[in-house]
């Protein structure tokens, strides 16, 4: 299973987000951001590694993109001067050009999201983890070749607090298709772990799925 991942830290949805994103100066500063939050130099490592392997998966899937774009334009010229020349450049050259534009896109996929979830997992190494209640499920339909997306809205009284005065962690995590799961809806009231850096009840999108602690969901 695909393990989806929070899109927010510390109430701050955009400071997660990869520094491709922001332009340079703001993409430094962003790291740096990250990094000062982390309480071991260790964590901090990580959280500089992960990002740069996440960068460079995007720039190898924009190398793909541009490849995927200039693939048509070579087929095309080389069948075209082919057509008045023989002796023009053989169709081996479209054919390298294409295994490029293939290779470029697995790998630059694979290192981006290798890196991602490496970077999120860094920022909440620090936390602590809660196990939860799952309380409802929002679906977000999708059309067309967007797919559909599903909110968790998750409850949590925290070891040590559950009194009559305290208030649960409240959070929502985000949960996509790609996690293979069908009809999350099915879900609601079970018990889920999830990882969080700070303690504050209505901090919703401080939050990392760490699984389930009862068994799977298939």
């Amino acid at each position: 299973m695909t393990e989806p991942h929070s899109e927010g830290w510390w109430r701050d949805h955009a400071s997660v987000q990869p520094s491709w994103r922001k332009n340079r100066a703001g993409a430094m500063g962003q790291v740096e951001q990250w990094a000062s939050r982390a309480r071991t130099p260790e964590t901090r490592a990580e959280i500089v590694r992960s990002e740069r392997w996440e960068v460079v998966g995007i720039w190898l899937l924009c190398g793909g993109a541009l490849g995927a774009l200039a693939t048509p334009v070579l087929a095309a010229v080389v069948g075209i001067w082919r057509t008045f020349d023989e002796t023009g450049p053989s169709w081996a050259w479209f054919f390298v050009a294409l295994g490029i534009t293939c290779v470029l896109f697995l790998v630059g996929a694979a290192l981006a999201d290798h890196g991602k979830g490496r970077r999120l997992r860094a920022l909440y190494a620090d936390g602590q983890a809660s196990v939860g209640r799952l309380d409802d499920v929002i679906v977000h339909p999708g059309g067309g070749d967007d797919q559909t997306t599903y909110e968790f809205l998750i409850s949590a009284e925290l070891a040590g607090l559950a009194d009559a005065d305290s208030v649960p962690l409240r959070r929502r995590l985000y949960w996509g298709e790609e996690s293979g799961w069908v009809s999350p809806e099915r879900w609601i009231g079970r018990r889920i772990r999830f990882r969080h850096n700070t303690l504050e009840p209505d901090d919703l999108y401080d939050v990392l799925f760490d699984g389930w602690p009862d068994r799977e969901p298939h």
